[in-house]
């Protein structure tokens, strides 16, 4: 058989938001880590105001909370996102569908991580923004061997940042966190690995409509049933 998408065919996405609402407060939260490079240094405050414009369009259009952190390091991304499911993928999709991303001349690109779903809780009380300066990373090579633990490790790290975050002001301070933070080199390292989905093959996969067709009922006359 063969898989065609169309656009009015049911997705894992919706089927999943069906059963997670009627189960799950607030549709079950998820909590996703995008890794991304920027084309180039001059280009990272305009990849920064696409990611933050889309989390802002889906909390005023939706009605939504989405919590989390973005931070801008050189030419690198790093993008933690809690929310509800459904948010979350929708978030990423309007991403991966950026010119930022699809242009004739892309200035990001970037791999999901980490994503856990079905959460029983946030670990940020909000959504923060900012940029640190360039930062060494103890580990910059990712392989087959130590990708998984690299990334539970930074994941364990920031989600200890939204905690430290929620006894703090409105006001972001990231210095004092500086070493639950990842360098750049190994954020750059994991956006262009080759062991995790990429952010358009992670959409496409989740969130994208999808409809199977068996070989069998595009033949004419249709065959007739095998009775046992």
């Amino acid at each position: 058989f063969f898989c065609q998408m169309h656009q009015n065919e049911p997705s894992l996405f919706t089927h999943l938001k069906e059963l997670r609402e009627d189960a799950l407060v607030e549709g079950g939260i998820s909590t996703v880590i995008y890794c991304g490079k920027a084309k180039s240094e001059g280009d990272l405050l305009s990849v920064l105001q696409t990611h933050r414009s889309i989390v802002e369009e889906e909390v005023n259009d939706e009605e939504v909370n989405i919590t989390g952190i973005l931070i801008g390091q050189g030419n690198s991304v790093i993008h933690l996102l809690e929310g509800p499911s459904f948010s979350v993928l929708r978030v990423l999709s309007r991403l991966a569908g950026h010119d930022d991303f699809i242009s004739e001349t892309p200035i990001q690109s970037g791999t999901i991580v980490y994503s856990v779903e079905d959460r029983p809780k946030r670990y940020f009380p909000e959504w923060f923004s900012s940029t640190i300066q360039d930062k060494k990373s103890s580990i910059d090579e990712v392989t087959a061997e130590n990708c998984k633990e690299i990334v539970y490790e930074m994941a364990n790290k920031l989600l200890d940042v939204g905690k430290g975050l929620v006894n703090e002001s409105n006001e972001l301070e990231l210095s004092k966190y500086e070493n639950q933070l990842p360098g750049k080199s190994l954020i750059l390292a994991l956006a262009a690995s080759p062991y995790f989905f990429t952010l358009e093959d992670f959409t496409r996969f989740y969130y994208d409509p999808y409809h199977i067709s068996l070989e069998s009922e595009e033949t004419w006359p249709l065959e007739r049933l095998v009775e046992y």
